[in-house]
């Protein structure tokens, strides 16, 4: 996955895979994590390229623009945090599993 930057580095999927002892034994436990964080980055990634899109279309003034991407990235971030709050409920479980 490449780096953008115009998303806050600290959202990159790679952060959990470098954590000292993730490995292919415990990766299993994360892994819907890593996937909540991958739709997140590359979701907001989107909306900034959709921004600068319709920044570049000459039959949208300003409120226009600004409106396509609003519904745009709303549309976005109910699926981020969709994927973070089931990431987060399967987290839990998983710690209450091994407790």
């Amino acid at each position: 996955m490449t780096i953008s930057k115009d998303v806050s580095i600290s959202l990159h999927p790679d952060n959990l895979l470098s954590i000292d002892g993730c490995n292919e034994e415990t990766l299993p436990y994360i892994s819907s994590a890593v996937t909540a964080f991958d739709a997140a980055y590359q979701g907001l990634d989107s909306i900034h390229k959709a921004r600068e899109a319709a920044a570049t279309n000459p039959t949208l003034n300003d409120v226009g623009r600004l409106l396509v991407v609003a519904e745009f990235a709303e549309k976005k971030q109910l699926s981020i945090t969709r994927g973070i709050d089931s990431a987060m409920s399967n987290l839990k479980k998983g710690i209450d599993a091994i407790d």
